[in-house]
């Protein structure tokens, strides 16, 4: 499935775009265009003569059902008729999806035509090498195992969170592992502990007395988009997106890495911490990010503050959201790039809800797409990386939110904000690589499927002697992390450190 814009997509030379249904995806001006998969799809359209609406064989969470006895069972609540067909499905794969990004695909679900993907590691050395086994992150899962100087990534798996997502998770593991006849010498996994990915391979290890090794949610993204270019030597990573378990009891995902390309990872940068009130429930609630931003920059003085934001809110929600904030009760940290571009989504009156995960975010692309301005809301950096022994940089959003407040009493549009939010972002990026010299740098992790953000990054590195990678082949988002996993545990090798058990890195 290629996503296209709406307009294009449905149009031909004269005509008018045709009318679609306003739930078709909701106030989105792309759309999922795809041709016939297989011959039945062929007959299908033959007979018809006009576009389908398509969605996926399965309920939300669920892997795709695979025979007519799944489809009776799970769809049949939902689906009027069912069409069977006497040849039978060995396993569940999911139709691949790419964006169009910069004029190029970009895959964002690995599935039917691109997996399993062969991807050879930037290795220094030859020889032989330990058979790996990762098992990925919790959401968007793949897994991939480790022979020699490649990788082998699986199919787009889903979210980890049912047991039939977990079923279909391990069954992916069996047949990788046997297809390849590979015996893991070790077995990799996320640091986060509440992960049924992590959990399996630390139950799996022990079972087996094969070694666990965690490695960073956002080294993982780092390594692989390294490993897509197979680049060696150092580099930059940018990993953004929403979630990642990280030191200190802080929500990560705002890193900016270094890598001296044999055995350090250096953290130079991270965005200015703010909380989450609600702590998974402020995920779903972009209005409740944008308090906590708010606190984070005013303390009590938030609460008089913004009241379009505060309209959102009962009186009995304001009180409740006060005491978690004050008593810091149930309001992780987070250090989010994901996070802040849902609380200014909420901030900017865009979106205060998520009916699903980057709900808020694409509302907030689509709004700046839609304005295109071109000036930035000002972000501030703490200090030079690599200068200061205090830890990372800090990338400050302060002065964008107070200069969205001040906007908005003066009646600045929505969407206007919303672009010049993106700018200023890719110019706090392009700010904290400066001092790098030639050094590549490279992004990954959910924040960069957005193109208004990756095109705004283009436009400030032109110039530059900094060379900018993106994924191509290998999704931007958690379908990475397998990868990633893979190529890290490798290059630590290469640098004669053989990661341990149940160590994280």
């Amino acid at each position: 499935m290629l996503l296209a814009r709406r307009q294009r997509a449905l149009s031909g030379p004269g005509r008018d775009a045709p009318a679609i249904a306003a739930q078709v995806a909701p106030d989105n001006p792309d759309l999922g265009v795809m041709l016939p998969a297989s011959p039945l799809h062929a007959l299908l359209m033959e007979r018809l003569r006009r576009p389908l609406v398509a969605t996926s064989g399965n309920l939300a969470g669920e892997p795709i059902c695979i025979d007519d006895a799944q489809a009776i069972e799970r769809l049949g609540c939902i689906a009027d008729l069912l069409l069977t067909h006497d040849r039978p499905i060995e396993r569940p794969l999911d139709d691949a999806v790419l964006r169009v990004m910069r004029g190029s695909p970009v895959l964002l679900r690995s599935g039917r035509g691109y997996a399993p993907l062969t991807v050879t590691l930037p290795s220094r050395s030859g020889g032989a090498r330990r058979d790996l086994l990762a098992t990925g992150g919790q959401l968007k899962n793949t897994i991939a195992i480790g022979r020699g100087n490649h990788a082998v990534c699986s199919q787009h798996l889903g979210d980890l969170e049912s047991p039939r997502s977990q079923a279909c998770f391990e069954q992916a593991v069996d047949d990788l592992t046997r297809f390849y006849q590979l015996q893991p010498a070790a077995l990799l996994h996320d640091a986060h502990p509440g992960y049924a990915s992590t959990r399996w391979a630390q139950d799996s290890g022990r079972a087996r007395s094969v070694p666990c090794v965690a490695v960073q949610h956002h080294v993982a993204h780092f390594f692989a988009c390294l490993a897509e270019h197979a680049h060696r030597g150092p580099a930059l990573g940018a990993s953004w997106d929403g979630t990642g378990f990280g030191d200190g009891g802080v929500v990560r995902g705002g890193e900016i890495f270094h890598w001296d390309g044999r055995s350090a990872v250096e953290h130079v940068a991270s965005l200015r911490p703010f909380p989450l009130p609600g702590g998974e429930q402020a995920i779903r609630e972009p209005r409740r990010q944008a308090a906590g931003l708010l606190f984070a920059m005013c303390g009590e003085d938030a609460f008089a503050m913004a009241p379009a934001l505060w309209r959102h809110f009962s009186a009995a929600e304001t009180h409740t959201i006060r005491r978690m904030l004050l008593g810091s009760i149930n309001s992780p940290l987070c250090s989010s790039v994901g996070r802040l571009f849902d609380a200014m989504a909420a901030l900017l009156d865009i979106a205060t809800h998520s009916e699903f995960e980057g709900d808020a975010a694409m509302a907030l692309e689509f709004a700046a797409r839609e304005s295109g301005a071109r000036w930035q809301l000002p972000f501030a950096i703490d200090r030079a990386p690599r200068q200061a022994a205090a830890g990372p940089a800090r990338i400050d959003w302060q002065p964008a939110v107070r200069a969205v407040l001040q906007c908005r009493a003066r009646g600045v549009a929505p969407g206007d904000l919303a672009a010049a939010f993106h700018n200023g972002l890719a110019r706090a990026l392009r700010a904290v690589t400066r001092g790098f010299a030639d050094t590549p740098v490279f992004l990954s992790g959910g924040v960069f499927q957005n193109s208004y953000l990756v095109d705004r990054l283009h436009e400030h590195f032109r110039a530059s002697d900094q060379c900018l990678k993106l994924h191509r082949r290998i999704p931007p988002n958690d379908g990475g992390i397998a990868l990633g996993q893979i190529c890290y545990v490798r290059a630590l090798e290469d640098g004669n450190r053989v990661p341990g058990n149940s160590r994280t890195h």
